[in-house]
């Protein structure tokens, strides 16, 4: 019986057709069995938070969108869809960034020990003004990786890891009162307790670019 992944799309001030790719990067994982979360942790004044909504639940209408009364920062949104998924793993993904097919797939064959919590992989970044593509991943660490990991962030942002639920609630999830760098706080504190694992092919496509992000 295959477990239930919860993949959680944070979403700020983003223009429907671009949250609609990341959606459509998803549903088209080989991977079948998952429950998509839309957090949308834009201000009520965005004119076109409620267009949005009812966009998306008219083309995914099993999507469970969950609307900020006010925005809440990044850390609220991501821990807003933690509490309401129902999965054995969950993985986020950022409202512009894009997953290859066998992103969830392959990842989950990265679970090879119990203690392991994390997958990560390669992720390709796509730089919007020129257009390019370039693998932007260079080293991979295995197992126990805190020490490797406190020099710095080689597991990269939200939208690029697989994670066991029960360990992110273990650390009570992200942090509220961190203003940046909270991706990497979960990671160091995960890998104090946890072994990670790597898949190295690279399996998300990262945008690049200079508008709203939810970071």
């Amino acid at each position: 019986m295959l477990d239930l992944v919860s993949v959680i799309i944070t979403t700020y001030m983003r223009p429907a057709e671009i949250v609609f790719k990341a959606i459509d990067s998803v549903c088209r994982q080989t991977y079948p069995k998952i429950e998509i979360i839309v957090v949308d942790d834009s201000p009520p004044t965005y004119e076109c938070r409620n267009h949005l909504k009812d966009a998306i639940l008219k083309l995914w209408p099993s999507v469970k969108y969950i609307q900020h009364p006010f925005n809440k920062g990044a850390c609220a949104a991501r821990n807003t869809g933690l509490e309401a998924a129902q999965g054995v793993y969950v993985a986020f993904l950022d409202d512009d960034d894009e997953w290859l097919p066998e992103k969830i797939e392959k990842q989950l064959h990265g679970f090879t020990d119990a203690d392991i919590a994390l997958v990560y992989s390669g992720a390709i970044a796509y730089d919007e003004s020129s257009g390019t593509e370039s693998v932007c991943r260079t080293d991979f660490h295995a197992g126990h990786v805190y020490d490797a990991l406190i020099y710095h962030n080689f597991i990269g942002s939200t939208s690029i890891p697989t994670i066991k639920k029960s360990a992110l609630e273990e650390i009570v999830g992200f942090d509220i009162q961190m203003k940046s760098a909270q991706d990497y706080d979960v990671w160091l504190r995960l890998s104090q307790l946890y072994k990670f694992n790597y898949i190295e092919e690279p399996l998300v496509k990262y945008h690049i670019h200079g508008g709203e992000r939810i970071s």
